[in-house]
């Protein structure tokens, strides 16, 4: 039996493990959807996601008892997650947070070297943090241009007939909103 072998304490480690990784999927799958998605979600609701993930991170901590410093490694998935979805800025404030947990996990339950093991995971962390930030503004500029250049002509820089059409869209709606007449006037020339 595969679980006797595994002993009561790794048993009862596992049971917190898997219990604590569905748990932080269930968090993350909404974001990685909205990631998916060609609709950009609302920061308030990144927001929550993130702080709920630390949240869990740090029930998982405080109940996984002499196991921690091994569930204290989830803090440093959180903030990968965060900082693929937001800011720079806002998200190297949520790796310092998630690197003040870890060292206070780790020098908390005496792990041995917690004070190295902090130092080179805060390293790299800001390292890998400054190339998904510069990789998400670059992704995200990326993608402004491209929705320019779909709405503007290529030779003159002017308007197309697709920004045409939205614009017409909108005052229509508009219209029907206030209760105002439109006019179109269409020049071929």
């Amino acid at each position: 039996n595969v679980l006797s072998l595994l002993g009561e304490t790794n048993l009862e480690f596992s049971k917190q493990s898997i219990t604590l990784s569905f748990t932080w999927c269930a968090i993350f799958a909404p974001v990685v959807y909205s990631m998916s998605s060609r609709r950009q979600q609302p920061e308030y609701l990144l927001h929550i996601l993130g702080i709920s993930a630390i949240v869990l991170v740090s029930f998982g901590c405080a109940i996984s008892g002499s196991s921690a410093p091994a569930l204290a490694e989830t803090y440093l998935l959180t903030a990968f997650a965060i900082m693929a979805i937001l800011p720079a800025r806002t998200a190297f404030a949520y790796l310092a947070v998630t690197m003040v947990l870890y060292a206070t996990v780790l020098v908390a339950r005496d792990q041995p070297y917690a004070e190295i093991q902090v130092f080179n995971t805060a390293v790299v962390m800001v390292l890998v943090g400054a190339i998904l930030s510069f990789t998400r503004s670059s992704t995200i500029r990326a993608a402004q241009e491209m929705v320019r250049l779909a709405r503007t002509d290529a030779l003159t820089g002017l308007p197309n007939t697709r920004r045409l059409t939205d614009r017409l869209a909108g005052e229509i709606k508009r219209c029907r909103t206030t209760g105002g007449s439109l006019a179109v006037l269409m020049l071929d020339l």
